[in-house]
């Protein structure tokens, strides 16, 4: 699927399920205008893995943080697992994580139906401010 501009533009829109390198590129160069505006080029990315005794996957916590922000991109459990607390301790260590001096972070934020689910159990609010040195 395409649409061009009214205007007379030579660009197009084009839907790309796939995602691949376009928006790869996409994502470098939002990254790399945000560095030049704030300054602030500390990244560091936080994943959590929820595993069994066999050594399976049975849930994860996958984020990043940068620009003094938590961001929690993708929070999944087993369906085995669920009601057992794993999402609520992975979101601690996640917290905890990002309250690290040297991480530079502060904040919250959680996006997504099943992460704000987990926040609203948790009785956090959207975003949340972690407290300071905590």
């Amino acid at each position: 699927m395409t649409s061009r501009a009214k205007s007379g533009s030579d660009l197009k829109i084009v839907f790309q399920q796939h995602g691949g390198a376009d928006a790869q590129l996409v994502r470098e160069h939002l990254d790399l205008f945000n560095v030049g505006v704030t300054g602030v080029s500390a990244y560091y990315p936080v994943n959590f893995i929820l595993k069994n005794e066999r050594d399976e996957v049975m849930g994860g916590l996958l984020g990043s943080i940068w620009g003094g922000w938590l961001h929690i991109s993708y929070l999944w459990v087993d369906e085995a697992e669920r009601g057992k607390d794993a999402a609520t301790r992975m979101m601690d260590q996640a917290e905890a994580r990002a309250a690290l001096p040297f991480d530079h972070a502060r904040h919250a934020f959680l996006p997504g139906p099943t992460v704000l689910r987990e926040a609203r159990l948790r009785g956090l609010r959207h975003p949340r401010r972690l407290a300071q040195g905590a």
